[in-house]
C-alpha cells in the first residue's frame, strides 16, 4: 500500500497518466508489446529503499569514518603549520646572527636545520677572514665530509687546500689539490681549479713531472663550462713555462776488444852434460 502511494505520487510529479487496461485482443494485434506498467518507478523506489536501509544500518560506521578523516586532516595541517612556524623561527635566528659567536650558538642548537650548511660555510669564511685558520680548516673539513651537496663539499675541500697553503704547508696543500683534481665525482670547474693549484705548487717545488701532468689535465677548448675553461687556460699558460722533459741519451755501442793472446812458455834451458863440462874445462 505504501509503495503504491509512492508510485502514484511519482507519477503525478512526472505527469504520467496511467493507461487503461487493454484487452488481450488489442495486445495480440499490437505491433510491439507494451512496457509493463510502473517498472521504472518500482525500480527507483526499490533502489532508494535499499539505500535508505543500508544507510540506516551503516550510518554509525560512516559517521565514524568521516570523523576519523576530519581528525587526520586536522592533524596534518596542524603539523604542517607548526613545522613551517618553527622553520620560520629558525631561519630568523640564522638571519639575525650577525657575529661569528651568535652564529656558532645558533648552529649548536640547530645543527639539523636546512640553513645550517650555508651558515657553517659562512662561519668558516669569517674564521679565515680573521686569520683563525685552524678553526676555518676544521669547519671546512667537517663540511667536506658531511655535506650531501657535492658542490659545497668539494668547495669546502678546496678551501682547506688553500688555507693549508697559506699556513705554509705547501707539500700537504699540493697533495690536497691533486686529490680533488683526481676526483671524477667532483664538478669539472672545481677539478680544473684544483688541477691548476696542484700544478702551480709542484712547479714551485721543482717537481716538473707532476707539474706537467696536472697542468695538462684540462683543455680550455673541451671545457664543459666557463669556469673550467678559465682555469684550464691558466694551466696552459703555466704549462708553457715548464721545461720539456729531457730526452734520455742513447747508450754508446759496445766495442768488442780482442782477447789477449796466450803467452807461450819459454823453452826450458838444457843443462850441459858431463862430457861438455870436461871439454869446456880443457
Amino acid at each position: 500500500m505504501k509503495r503504491a502511494k509512492k508510485i502514484q505520487k511519482l507519477q503525478k510529479i512526472q505527469g504520467i497518466v496511467p493507461e487503461a487496461k487493454s484487452t488481450e485482443k488489442n495486445r495480440e494485434n499490437s505491433s510491439s508489446p507494451a512496457a509493463p506498467e510502473g517498472d521504472l518507478t518500482d525500480s527507483l523506489s526499490e533502489n532508494f529503499d535499499r539505500f535508505e536501509l543500508w544507510f540506516i544500518d551503516n550510518g554509525r560506521k560512516i559517521f565514524a569514518a568521516c570523523i576519523a578523516i576530519l581528525v587526520l586532516v586536522a592533524v596534518f595541517y596542524t603539523v604542517k603549520y607548526v613545522t613551517e612556524k618553527n622553520r620560520a623561527e629558525v631561519s630568523a635566528k640564522f638571519a639575525n646572527a650577525d657575529t661569528p659567536e651568535k652564529l656558532q650558538a645558533v648552529l649548536k642548537d640547530n645543527a639539523a636545520a636546512p640553513e645550517a650548511l650555508s651558515a657553517s660555510f659562512s662561519l668558516a669564511a669569517d674564521y679565515a677572514k680573521k686569520k683563525e685558520y685552524d678553526k676555518a680548516i676544521a669547519l671546512y673539513t667537517k663540511l667536506s665530509q658531511e655535506s650531501k651537496d657535492e658542490f659545497l663539499a668539494r668547495r669546502s675541500a678546496l678551501n682547506v687546500a688553500y688555507l693549508t697553503e697559506i699556513k705554509g704547508q705547501k707539500d700537504s696543500a699540493s697533495l690536497l689539490f691533486s686529490r680533488i683534481a683526481d676526483d671524477l665525482k667532483a664538478p669539472e670547474g672545481i677539478r680544473a681549479e684544483a688541477a691548476y693549484g696542484a700544478g702551480r705548487l709542484f712547479y714551485g717545488a721543482g717537481d716538473m713531472e707532476r707539474a706537467r701532468r696536472y697542468l695538462a689535465l684540462f683543455n680550455a677548448s673541451g671545457a664543459v663550462n666557463r669556469e673550467a675553461g678559465q682555469w684550464a687556460s691558466l694551466s696552459r699558460a703555466l704549462l708553457n713555462r715548464v721545461p720539456a722533459p729531457k730526452k734520455s741519451a742513447l747508450p754508446a755501442p759496445a766495442v768488442k776488444t780482442p782477447a789477449p793472446a796466450e803467452k807461450k812458455p819459454a823453452p826450458a834451458e838444457k843443462k850441459p852434460s858431463p862430457e861438455a863440462k870436461k871439454n869446456a874445462a880443457k
